[in-house]
């Protein structure tokens, strides 16, 4: 009853997109894989767990929209499935796209596919990363395992110390020792399409291989990065956001949403939580009307685990 309440009220609010990341997919890439295909069920739905706990708000579309979308203000663009972009869509993505200092992450075997066509050369065009496809079809594991760069950058969105051996135990998704840092869902198994160029900044291996399965090459006016595993860890993901100066509303991997007027956090864990908030605001109670906060950028709360707290923004 007070959650329809509050749904009611809403709509006197201003509830549209905050959102600085955008993710693309693409519904006609997915006949591209097997009925019932594991790689899809193991990496669409893991994706969009990963995404939402990454501290900032993102927004999703299809490749087919994204012509009709303003891409000013996001500065992150995630393709997540795009295996089959046609030459208009490519040329869209070009133009539209791989400009303004942007950062777009790339997943597995982006623009491999065109109709019935397969080409290599057109997913290094497209990225502007020499991309190599293994020769055989044999499926390999797509665990990463980070390089130095690639544990330097993980830190900035891990909220943990350096990795040592007196780390508290992984997650599912990422693995850690006094040496390495693994990343990826486990699940993931698919064919090779590693990174071979000399201008790439390798971020990852392939888990006990030498492949170069996470690579980040900086382009004329924007960055790309290429990961052979889509489903990358909230706190990897976070890190690029922060690189591409996305504001950041939270550094822990608790479950965020945002619009103008609302803010959800719900607590993976307890403890103490500080939101940073993208301009001075009035914070409310949006069940009672109670003023919380005046004029703030910062939020300070303590949680207890698995807690849901919703704020209205004014």
């Amino acid at each position: 009853r007070r959650l329809n309440r509050l749904f009611d009220d809403s709509r006197h609010y201003d509830c549209s997109s905050v959102a600085e990341i955008l993710v693309v997919s693409d519904e006609r890439s997915c006949s591209y894989a097997t009925f019932e295909s594991g790689f899809l069920q193991q990496t669409l739905q893991p994706a969009q767990v990963q995404l939402v706990k990454l501290g900032a708000p993102h927004d999703s579309i299809l490749v087919e929209d994204l012509e009709r979308v303003n891409l000013k203000r996001y500065k992150l663009v995630i393709f997540l499935n795009c295996f089959d972009l046609s030459d208009a869509q490519r040329e869209l993505i070009r133009h539209k796209v791989l400009n303004r200092d942007r950062w777009v992450l790339w997943c597995y075997a982006p623009g491999l596919f065109n109709g019935s066509k397969t080409s290599v050369e057109a997913m290094r065009e497209l990225t502007g990363i020499k991309l190599v496809r293994a020769a055989g079809p044999d499926r390999v594991r797509a665990r990463i395992a980070l390089t130095e760069a690639g544990r330097k950058l993980w830190r900035l969105g891990a909220h943990v110390a350096p990795v040592s051996s007196r780390q508290p135990a992984p997650k599912r998704n990422e693995a850690r020792s006094s040496t390495q840092v693994i990343i990826g869902h486990e699940h993931v198994w698919a064919r090779l399409i590693a990174v071979e160029d000399d201008e790439a900044v390798a971020l990852g291996t392939l888990e006990d291989r030498r492949e170069v399965a996470l690579a980040m090459k900086s382009m004329p006016g924007w960055t790309s990065i290429y990961t052979l595993n889509p489903v990358l860890p909230s706190a990897f993901l976070r890190a690029l956001a922060h690189s591409a100066a996305v504001h950041v509303y939270n550094d822990r991997d608790d479950t965020l949403y945002a619009s103008r007027s609302y803010l959800t956090l719900a607590a993976d864990a307890a403890g103490h939580r500080q939101v940073q908030l993208p301009r001075p605001s009035d914070v409310f109670d949006p069940f009672t009307g109670e003023r919380l906060w005046r004029g703030v950028k910062t939020l300070e709360r303590e949680f207890q685990s698995k807690q849901t707290v919703i704020w209205r923004l004014a």
